[in-house]
């Protein structure tokens, strides 16, 4: 059995590429919204949100803060990286897993980036109040992060690295 993950959803906060001090490694942190659609046994459809920090390293860091934009139906591939911690305070390990992503695919622009006037004439109105709900999630996901900032430093440690 593999080490695999498969993530389709949409870009919740727009990328920042993070240049580490000790070795000037790229890195991004990739927020994507995953929605799950359901139907329920009266037959209204229900939809639950989740979010996912996918952590993107090199190339494809550069990739993601270039090209990525928040609103954008992406598709993730990588794979799960456990890490252990010691909480001195509490006296016990923590464990967490981390999604190390290893391929990107863009399949379609955020709709609040195109000019989406024309298609969106088209729509009917239950899909427009979709769309627009849609984009507003987004907008409140990135409430106090700074768009206009694209590279930041931080240290990390060798240790921190996945690789």
């Amino acid at each position: 059995m593999k080490n695999h993950f498969e993530l389709v959803g949409r870009v919740s906060l727009q990328p920042k590429l993070i240049i580490t001090k000790i070795n000037q490694i790229p890195l991004v942190n990739l927020n994507i919204a995953v929605t799950k659609r359901f139907k329920q046994k009266d037959g209204t459809i229900k939809s639950n949100t989740e979010f996912f920090v996918v952590y993107c390293w090199n190339n494809v860091a550069k990739y993601v803060a270039d090209y990525i934009q928040v609103g954008d139906l992406i598709s993730v591939e990588g794979y799960i990286k456990r890490d252990k911690d010691f909480d001195i305070q509490k006296n016990t390990t923590i464990y967490r897993n981390e999604l190390i992503c290893e391929k990107v695919q863009r399949y379609a622009r955020s709709k609040a980036n195109e000019s989406s006037e024309q298609k969106k004439k088209e729509l009917t109105e239950e899909e427009k109040k979709e769309i627009d709900k849609e984009i507003q999630d987004y907008k409140n996901a990135q409430m106090s992060f700074d768009i206009n900032k694209k590279t930041d430093e931080i240290e990390l440690k060798d240790d921190d690295l996945p690789f």
